[in-house]
C-alpha cells in the first residue's frame, strides 16, 4: 500500500524495532524517532511557564496549548466553530467526565444511559454514575443496535416536548476485534430511535445525546457526523504522549454538561467565606482543573507532525487506514484458511465482517488456537511462545467484557462461574473445564511492516500446526459475507462476487471450485464465531478477493486527511515577479516626525521589559501581542480611566503631599469641562479628565489614592460650525503594518478597506507551533520591513543584509480563480484566525533572517470573519489583536517626549514609532483624544472603542530591535500603573471600497 520511498522513511524511523515484532497498537502504538527528537528540541529551544500565569513564557504556552487544540480539531476535520476541545488524563476520564456532569433532567424527570454490549469497561462505569443520578440503564445488544437504527419510524414527533436528557454511548471501533460500527448511528439517535427501545422509560419523550467512544479510532470526519461528545486517546494515535487524552464537545450540547465541582483556574470568581462562584465562559475552561500537563499537550502537535511527513495523510489517513487494514486482512484469511493436516481448523476467529473495507473494519485480528483434536490452545501459551520469537501482542478480555462475553459465548453464569473458580480481569487463568476465558489479540499500525505478518505466521505454523498444513475455505464463507454485507448495508455491486484468498508463500494457485454470493442465496442467520469454529472437511472454493487499490469498497472511502497547513503552492501557480517598487499612489512631501528628519519605514514592535504585563488589570485571556493596537483589552466597567495630562508648557510642580492637596473641582465632585487646561504635580496624569469611550467612567468618582494634585486654568474656545460645537485638527501620518509585529509602512494616502487601512495586518509570521510571533518573543521582527507594490500586486520584505523578498498578493474578489493554498488555524488575541500559508520560499527566507526554524508566513483568509472586540460590535477585524485603528496625538507624544528627557534622558527621535499607531492626528491639547466620542478623518468616519493599554512592545527600538526599559517605567509611574496611551478606532460606515485617507486630511470632533 505505501510506496518504496514512504517503507524506506518507516525503516529508518522506528529503526529501534530492529527484531522486535509489534503487535499491540490498539493497546499502544508506537512513537517515532523523528517525533521524539521534535519534542526534545521543541523543549530545548522553548521555555513554556504556567498556562495560568501571565509572563511571556506562560502566555505563549497559553496559545501554543490553544493551537494545539485547533490542530485536534483538524485532525478530527471538526469545525471549531462547532466543537471545543477539553483535555483530560486519558479517554476513560473524558468518559467519567460525561457521566459525572451530564443533566438527566430537571424536575425529578431522569432520562435513560443506554449502550452497547460491546463497549470498553470504562463506559460500562459510567452506568454507576448514571443510576446514582436516577437514570434508568439499559444496555443494547449489537443485533438490537443495527434491528432499531436500520428503521426510520422512531422520530420524536415534532410536537413533543422532551421532558428529560438521556445518553446513548458506542465505540467508532470495537478495541476487541476492530469492527467499526455506523457512524449514522449517531444522527438515528438525535431523531429520538431509542425512545421506543423495550426497556426505555415510557414517561414521556427523551431528548437523545450520542457520546462516541474514539480512543480505538485513528481518526474521524466530523464534518459529515455531529456526535455530542467524543472521547480519544493521544498514545493509541501517536504513541507519546501517555496519560494524555482530550473529550471533544459538541458546542451546541454543552449546556448538558453541569458539574458541582471546580478546581483552580476553572472559575471566573470564587468566595472562600460564602458559597458562592461564577465558572468560566469557555467549556474548556470550565473543566480543565487545576494546571494542564502543558508539556505533554505541547508534544500532540509533533505526533501528528511526525506522522504526516512518514505517511500520506497521517496516522488518520486513508492511506495508512488501507496499509494496516491490508496486514490485517491477510492475517484474518491466512488463519481463516490454516488447517492442521487431519483438516481440523487451526483458530477460532472472532469478528463481524470480511475485513473487505476500511469502513466496517480496523487492522486488528482475534482469535483462539486450537488443538488436531479441537481443544482449545490456551492464550497464555501463544503469548509465552511469541515472547520467545519477540512477537508483542495482548491477551486476555481486553476490558471489553461484553463483546468478550458474546464472541467467547461464555452466559453470566460461566463468567461468575469464572470468578468462583479465581479468575479475574488480566490474570493468566486462560482455560477453566477446557473453555477459554480469554483470546489473543493482535493489531497493526502505520508503521507495521509485512515482514510483521510473515513472523507472526510462521510462529503460529512452526509453533500451533500439526502436520503439513491445509489451506481451505470455510464452506459457509460466502453465506457470512451476504450476511456482513446486508447487516451493515454494503453495496455488493462494488463488491466482487468471488473472492481470491492469497497464500503467503503458495506457488500454486488453491482454487478448487467457484461458490459465489449469488449462489450462496438466502441463508440462515449465523453467527460469525459458530461457522468460524466448525471443522470443514467439505471440498471448498478459494475464492478471488480483491484487493483494496483496485477498485474494491475500501478505496471508496475517504478518511479525514491531516495533511500538514505548510503544503507550498504548486510551482507552476506560484506568481513570479520582478521589477522595482511602483507605489499606487503619488508620493507627498516628507512630513516631519518629531524632528526635521525624514520619516522612516517604521517596524513593529513587542520586547520582554520586566513584568509590567502582568500589571495589566485585564480579564484572563487578555492576550499581550506585539503591537500597542493589538495587544490592549477594554477594562471593565468597573476599572478605573485615568487619563493623561495636557502639554508640559502647563504643568505646575507641586512637591506637597497629593492627598492634601485636592483642587476644588475634585472636592466638589464636580466635571471639570472639556476646555479646561489643568495643572498638575510632574509624572502624574489630571484624575478629572475624564475618558469618555466605550466603558468609562467619570474619573471623579474615583477613590484611589496617592495619584494626583490639580489646578484649573481656562482654556481656548471651542469653534462652531453650523450651529455645532467642533474641534478641528489634522492628520499628520498614517502607517500601514502589512505584516503582523513587522515593520511599518509610511503612506501619503491609503484606501480604507472593510477591515481597516488596506491590507494592513493581512500576513503574519507564525512559528512551528503555529502560534502568532512577535516582538515579545523576537524583537528582530521591527527589522523585517514590509512595502506593498499595489500596482504589481507584491508583497516585498527587506532585512538587513538579505536580498529582498517578493511574495505575490493574489487576485481577490468572487469573480477570482481560486488558487490552491494551505489553510491553518491561528490564533489572535483569543481568537481563531484561518489563514493561508504563503509557501516555503517565504518560510525559509524568514528563517534564515531571524534564525529560527519553523517559521511560516500567512495571510488572513478572505473568507475569516473576525469581529471588534465590544459584545455588540461588528466590525470586521485583520489580524490586529483588538481594533480596525489605533489613533495617537502628536501633542500626547511631545508631552511624554518632555516627560521622558527630563526624567530618563531618553531621546524623542523614534519615540512614535514606539507607539505603531495607524494614524497620528495633531491637535493643541496633549490627550484630548481620550475624550472624543466620535470623529471624521477626510470622508471617513470612526468611533471612538476605547484606550490602548501598552505592554512591553514600546520597550522596542524599532529602529534597531533592542530592547530597553523604558518608555514603559515611566509610562506607569505617570499614570499610577494605568498604562494607556492613544485610543482605538473602528469605521461607523463602509460604504465603499474606494475611500481613501490622506495625509493632511482635517480631523474634526464634535463635542457634546
Amino acid at each position: 500500500m505505501y510506496s518504496e520511498e514512504t517503507i524506506n522513511n518507516l525503516l529508518k524511523d522506528f529503526n529501534r524495532l530492529k527484531d522486535v515484532c509489534y503487535l499491540d497498537h490498539v493497546g499502544a502504538t508506537l512513537y517515532s524517532e523523528s517525533q521524539i527528537k521534535a519534542v526534545q528540541e521543541d523543549l530545548l529551544s522553548n521555555v513554556y511557564g504556567n498556562p495560568h500565569s501571565l509572563s511571556t513564557c506562560s502566555r505563549y504556552c497559553t496559545d501554543v496549548v490553544d493551537q494545539v487544540r485547533f490542530r485536534v480539531l483538524q485532525h478530527y476535520n471538526a469545525n471549531p466553530d462547532e466543537y471545543s476541545v477539553i483535555f483530560t488524563s486519558g479517554a476513560t476520564a473524558a468518559l467519567k467526565l460525561v457521566a459525572e456532569s451530564f443533566v438527566w433532567g430537571e424536575d425529578g424527570q431522569a432520562g435513560t444511559f443506554t449502550y452497547l454490549q460491546d463497549n470498553h469497561t470504562s463506559v460500562l462505569g459510567m452506568r454507576e454514575l448514571a443510576a446514582s443520578r436516577g437514570a434508568s440503564v439499559t444496555c443494547i445488544s449489537q443485533e438490537e443496535a443495527f434491528s432499531v437504527f436500520s428503521k426510520t419510524n422512531r422520530e420524536i414527533h415534532e410536537t413533543e416536548v422532551p421532558s428529560s436528557n438521556s445518553l446513548f454511548v458506542y465505540p467508532a471501533q470495537s478495541n476487541f476485534c476492530g469492527v467499526r460500527y455506523p457512524l449514522s448511528w449517531v444522527e438515528s439517535v438525535h431523531r429520538g430511535s431509542l425512545n421506543k427501545l423495550p426497556g426505555i422509560r415510557s414517561t414521556g419523550s427523551s431528548k437523545w445525546f450520542c457520546l462516541l467512544d474514539a480512543a480505538a479510532m485513528p481518526s474521524l470526519d466530523l464534518s459529515h457526523v455531529a456526535p455530542d461528545f467524543v472521547s480519544v486517546s493521544f498514545y493509541k494515535m501517536f504513541g507519546y504522549p501517555t496519560g494524555l487524552g482530550a473529550l471533544l464537545v459538541r458546542n451546541s450540547s454543552s449546556a448538558v454538561l453541569r458539574r458541582d465541582y471546580f478546581g483552580g483556574g476553572t472559575v471566573q470568581i470564587a468566595l472562600s467565606s460564602e458559597r458562592f462562584h461564577v465558572p468560566r465562559v469557555e467549556i474548556s475552561e470550565r473543566f480543565e482543573d487545576g494546571t494542564l500537563p502543558f508539556l505533554s499537550i505541547v508534544a500532540v502537535r509533533h505526533g501528528l507532525e511526525a506522522a504526516e511527513r512518514l505517511v500520506p495523510g497521517g496516522c488518520g489517513g486513508a492511506s495508512a487506514a488501507r496499509h494496516s487494514l491490508s496486514l490485517a486482512r491477510r492475517v484474518f484469511y491466512h488463519l481463516l484458511r490454516l488447517h492442521h493436516a487431519n483438516g481440523a481448523p487451526v483458530a477460532v476467529l472472532y469478528g463481524d465482517t470480511d475485513y473487505s473495507s476500511v469502513e466496517t473494519q480496523g487492522a486488528v485480528v482475534n482469535f483462539n488456537l486450537l488443538r488436531p483434536t479441537g481443544e482449545f490452545v490456551g492464550f497464555v501459551e501463544v503469548l509465552n511462545m511469541a515472547n520467545l520469537h519477540n512477537i508483542q501482542l495482548r491477551t486476555g478480555c481486553f476490558c471489553n467484557p461484553g463483546a468478550c462475553q458474546v464472541h467467547l459465548k461464555l452466559s453470566s453464569d460461566d463468567v461468575r462461574k469464572h470468578f468462583q473458580a479465581g479468575h479475574i480481569c488480566g490474570d493468566e487463568r486462560d482455560l477453566i473445564d477446557g473453555q477459554p476465558t480469554g483470546s489473543v489479540r493482535i493489531s497493526f499500525g502505520y508503521m507495521s511492516t509485512e515482514h510483521d505478518v510473515d513472523r507472526f505466521l510462521e510462529m503460529v505454523e512452526s509453533a500451533f500446526v500439526r502436520g503439513p498444513a491445509i489451506f481451505e475455505t470455510p464452506k459457509w464463507w460466502p453465506e457470512f459475507v451476504t450476511l456482513y454485507r446486508q447487516k451493515f448495508q454494503v453495496d455488493s455491486s462494488c463488491v466482487p462476487n468471488s473472492f481470491d484468498i492469497t497464500v503467503p508463500n503458495s506457488t500454486e494457485p488453491l482454487s478448487r471450485s467457484l461458490i459465489t454470493i449469488r449462489e450462496a442465496g438466502k441463508v440462515e442467520k449465523y453467527s460469525f464465531t459458530s461457522y468460524v469454529t466448525r471443522r470443514e472437511k467439505d471440498k471448498v472454493v478459494s475464492s478471488h478477493f480483491r484487493e483494496e487499490g483496485n477498485g474494491g469498497v475500501g478505496e471508496e472511502f475517504n478518511l479525514v486527511n491531516g495533511s500538514s497547513w505548510c503544503t507550498d503552492l504548486p510551482e507552476h501557480e506560484r506568481e513570479k515577479c520582478s521589477g522595482e517598487m511602483n507605489c499606487e499612489v503619488k508620493k507627498l512631501k516628507s512630513l516631519p516626525l518629531l524632528s526635521d528628519e525624514e520619516p522612516r519605514v517604521l517596524p513593529d514592535t513587542f520586547s520582554d521589559v520586566q513584568d509590567f504585563a502582568d500589571r495589566l488589570d485585564s480579564p484572563r485571556g487578555m492576550c499581550g501581542v506585539e503591537d500597542p493596537k493589538q495587544e490592549i483589552v477594554l477594562c471593565p466597567v468597573t476599572c478605573k480611566h485615568l487619563s493623561p495630562l495636557p502639554t508640559t508648557e502647563n504643568l505646575t510642580r507641586s512637591c506637597s503631599d497629593t492627598n492634601n492637596n485636592t483642587s476644588e473641582e475634585e472636592a466638589n465632585g464636580d466635571s471639570v469641562i472639556f476646555q479646561q487646561k489643568l495643572v498638575a504635580s510632574p509624572f502624574r496624569p489630571p484624575r478629572n479628565r475624564v475618558f469618555r469611550g466605550v466603558g468609562s467612567i467619570d474619573a471623579n468618582n474615583e477613590t484611589e489614592e496617592n495619584c494626583c494634585n490639580l489646578t484649573v486654568q481656562p482654556e481656548k474656545p471651542l469653534q462652531t460650525v453650523n450651529g455645532i460645537s467642533e474641534t478641528v485638527t489634522r492628520l499628520r501620518h498614517i502607517f500601514v503594518y502589512p505584516v503582523k509585529s513587522c515593520g511599518a509602512m509610511a503612506v501619503p494616502t491609503w484606501q480604507v478597506s472593510a477591515r481597516g487601512l488596506a491590507y494592513d495586518r493581512q500576513w503574519m509570521v507564525v512559528t512551528s507551533a503555529g502560534v502568532a510571533l512577535t516582538q515579545k518573543t523576537e524583537s528582530r521582527l521591527c527589522l523585517v520591513v514590509p512595502h506593498v507594490d499595489v500596482d504589481r500586486r507584491i508583497l516585498q520584505l527587506h532585512f538587513p543584509g538579505m536580498e529582498r523578498l517578493d511574495v505575490s498578493i493574489g487576485a481577490t474578489g468572487a469573480s477570482c480563480t481560486p488558487r490552491r493554498v494551505s489553510v491553518c488555524q491561528s490564533k489572535v488575541c483569543g481568537d481563531r484566525v484561518r489563514a493561508e500559508d504563503c509557501g516555503d520560499g517565504a518560510a525559509g527566507w524568514l528563517q534564515e533572517a531571524l534564525g529560527r526554524p519553523g517559521l511560516r508566513l500567512v495571510r488572513q483568509s478572505a473568507d475569516d470573519r473576525r469581529h471588534g472586540k465590544g459584545p455588540a460590535d461588528t466590525s470586521e477585524l485583520s489580524l490586529s489583536n483588538q481594533a480596525q485603528y489605533l489613533m495617537i496625538n502628536l501633542a500626547s507624544i511631545n508631552w511624554f517626549a518632555d516627560i521622558l528627557q527630563e526624567r530618563a534622558a531618553f531621546p524623542k527621535e523614534g519615540l512614535l514609532e514606539r507607539f505603531r499607531s495607524n494614524l497620528v492626528v495633531e491637535s493643541t491639547d496633549a490627550f484630548e483624544e481620550n475624550e472624543w466620542k466620535t470623529l471624521r478623518i477626510g470622508s471617513v468616519d470612526f468611533k471612538v472603542d476605547g484606550p490602548c493599554t501598552r505592554c512591553q512592545v514600546i520597550c522596542v527600538d524599532q529602529a534597531t530591535g533592542e530592547k530597553t526599559r523604558e518608555p514603559l517605567r515611566t509610562l506607569s509611574e505617570v499614570f499610577c500603573g494605568k498604562m494607556r496611551f492613544g485610543v482605538y478606532l473602528s469605521q461607523l460606515h463602509h460604504d465603499s471600497a474606494s475611500a481613501v485617507i490622506s495625509v493632511g486630511d482635517r480631523v474634526i470632533v464634535p463635542v457634546p
